[in-house]
């Protein structure tokens, strides 16, 4: 499973996925930060988080996750 969202501290949300109980988060873990990038405002962060979670988002998403021929590292933002 992987999971993409949106935060000012990665870390921090890593560590609440990985010892807090919710509603669908905590079934999964542990989890794993396999990919962070940083954005200049809310808006950007957001807009890149729906494509991402859309279905125009899979090929990137699987890129992003290390699978398929395209993988390598992140852009630089």
């Amino acid at each position: 499973r992987h999971y993409i969202g949106m935060t000012s501290d990665a870390e921090r949300r890593l560590e609440e996925h990985n010892t807090k109980t919710g509603r669908w988060t905590s079934a999964f873990k542990p989890w794993a930060l396999i990919a962070c990038e940083e954005y200049e405002d809310r808006k950007a962060a957001r807009a890149r988080e729906a494509f991402l979670k859309s279905r125009a988002g899979i090929a990137e998403r699987k890129r992003l996750c290390g699978k398929g021929a395209e993988a390598g590292p992140l852009p630089a933002r």
